[in-house]
């Protein structure tokens, strides 16, 4: 466990193939983004408040299947700079950020379908 902390681990230019449960695990986590990214897809075609949360999230996993993809691509094919540790690290650091993103706009969903309701009902005595 020492030697995953250490700057030669992560930007070794040619760490070579990874482990049979790395292959496993990223090929997992690409299948379960693409199989999310169909039901974002399907979920986003309902017109209402959270269809633009689905394109976000649908967007957000068809974007991280494609990058994991490539990755493993690079992996596989033993590319010197581009099968570097630390673009995984780069990787799963963007998919922090871009989902606390998508997480700061389903937390003011609520507070807009409020604003909604009250907008019908002040709209239900206009003529």
């Amino acid at each position: 466990m020492g030697v995953f902390f250490t700057t030669p681990f992560w930007f070794n230019t040619s760490p070579g193939l990874m482990t049979l449960g790395a292959e496993k695990l990223l090929l997992g986590l690409i299948a379960l983004f693409l199989l999310a990214s169909i039901a974002c897809f399907i979920l986003k075609k309902q017109k209402n408040l959270y269809s633009l949360l689905w394109k976000k999230l649908m967007n957000f996993f068809i974007s991280n299947t494609l990058v994991g993809a490539v990755l493993f691509f690079f992996n596989q094919e033993i590319v010197p700079f581009l099968s570097a540790r630390i673009w995984f690290a780069l990787w799963v650091i963007g998919m922090i950020v871009w989902i606390s993103f998508i997480i700061l706009y389903a937390k003011q969903l609520p507070a807009r379908k409020e604003q909604l309701k009250k907008e019908r009902e002040f709209k239900k005595y206009i003529p």
